[in-house]
């Protein structure tokens, strides 16, 4: 899913999606066309793309976004964050990450969880993915 966001993650616009994808060739064509067609039509005039960044279900390494394992996708060891920086030019930081993990860090962010020290994510789609946040204070 796109979903264009401003410098202070506010979103700007949700465009239609288009049915899931499943290739790793097909899922960056499908970020390029949206990403393109976006931007012509959503992005406010002066604005430009800090990156991009993309939520995948499944198993993400970190830092380097490679895709272990994705059931609902049929990944396994797919470079994905490589793969859609060599499609963009290298022109756009990518980051690729796990869909509960960058979901709990949207809304401890900019959304329901705004403020909040613990925070406990879970989201159920094509399997159940749960992140959480806890902040630990030390004694002085």
């Amino acid at each position: 899913m796109i979903s264009l966001r401003d410098a202070q993650c506010r979103p700007v616009r949700r465009p239609p999606q288009s049915g899931g994808v499943h290739s790793e060739a097909a899922a960056i064509g499908s970020v390029k066309r949206n990403y393109l067609r976006s931007s012509e039509q959503f992005l406010v005039a002066g604005s430009v793309c800090l990156g991009l960044v993309v939520s995948v279900p499944g198993s993400v390494r970190q830092p380097d976004g490679l895709v272990r394992r994705s059931p609902p996708l049929g990944w396994h060891e797919v470079p994905f964050a490589d793969l859609l920086r060599e499609a963009t030019g290298h022109e756009y930081p990518v980051a690729v990450g796990n869909d509960g993990d960058l979901g709990v860090v949207g809304e401890y962010l900019r959304g329901a969880a705004q403020g909040q020290q613990d925070v406990l994510y879970v989201r159920g789609e094509v399997g159940v993915g749960i992140a959480a946040v806890r902040t630990v204070v030390q004694a002085p």
